[in-house]
């Protein structure tokens, strides 16, 4: 079930995130690929996301748009190419092995790309849960979450995984965090 705040959550994300997206872009756990919609040219984008039938759905939306399904916390990306921002919004904490992509995304920026990424904070992550009870957030969503992170538990992770948090913040009065980060030095 959607609940009633989920468009609302959608749009402060991509509020968040799309100050920091440029060039080529790789979407990973791209569900329905809102973002799309907010790109002036879509001619670098992929989106990737774990379930077959939100691929297949998504190509038919977006024939002129590459999309590939992937899990995430088992197979590694692998596209041949290089890109200027990864996106993964509201997408870690779905993940079972988060280091299993994370330490790949070094590899998949080109030199000056970013990372950019939103979760919930473990506040967020108890308001998700417990509105998504009552239909204000999605349900199906609160229950998949698999790790809350803090800003203490991102850094720890970035930086196990060859990867320097540039800037990090919370918005939607602390319930969320963005990270916007780049390969480490000598990665």
């Amino acid at each position: 079930m959607v609940g009633i705040f989920t468009d609302f959550l959608v749009e402060q994300r991509l509020a968040q995130v799309l100050p920091y997206v440029k060039g080529k872009i790789l979407d990973l756990g791209c569900g329905d690929a809102t973002i799309l919609a907010r790109l002036p040219d879509r001619a670098g984008y992929i989106g990737v996301d774990s379930r077959q039938q939100t691929v297949d759905k998504l190509k038919g939306q977006f024939p002129d748009v590459m999309f590939v399904r992937c899990d995430l916390d088992k197979e590694p990306v692998d596209l041949g190419r290089k890109f200027d921002t990864v996106v993964m919004m509201a997408v870690i904490e779905h993940l079972e092995l988060p280091e299993t992509i994370l330490s790949q995304i070094p590899s998949l920026l080109n030199p000056g790309g970013r990372l950019v990424m939103t979760t919930p904070t473990p506040g967020g992550n108890w308001i998700h849960h417990t509105g998504s009870k009552m239909g204000l957030f999605s349900q199906a969503a609160a229950d998949e979450h698999k790790f809350i992170f803090n800003q203490h538990s991102l850094y720890s992770l970035f930086d196990q995984c060859g990867l320097e948090m540039l800037l990090y913040r919370r918005f939607l009065f602390g319930q969320n965090q963005l990270c916007v980060a780049e390969a480490a030095q000598g990665v």
